[in-house]
């Protein structure tokens, strides 16, 4: 059995499968949700910065108070 190929059904499907990738891509929301990474040892707590590679350090037995507020923009 020979299938015949309709080629402008393929690139209407290619057309509309592009256009819907690229529009569900652009409305992601990219906000800093997961930005800040929280690790723990047995004497201190470092919070990482995803976004800029920036490290922030407390001691465990006496945390600086304000160690969990977001320090973006910084």
């Amino acid at each position: 059995m020979k299938t015949q190929l309709d080629i402008k059904s393929l690139m209407l499907g290619a057309f509309l499968a592009a256009t819907t990738f690229f529009g569900v891509a652009a409305a992601t929301d990219r906000s800093d949700d997961g930005r800040f990474q929280l690790i723990v040892t047995d004497g201190y707590m470092f919070k990482i910065d995803t976004a800029t590679g920036q490290v922030w350090k407390t001691a465990m037995s006496q945390p600086q108070s304000d160690f969990m507020k977001p320090h973006l923009g910084n």
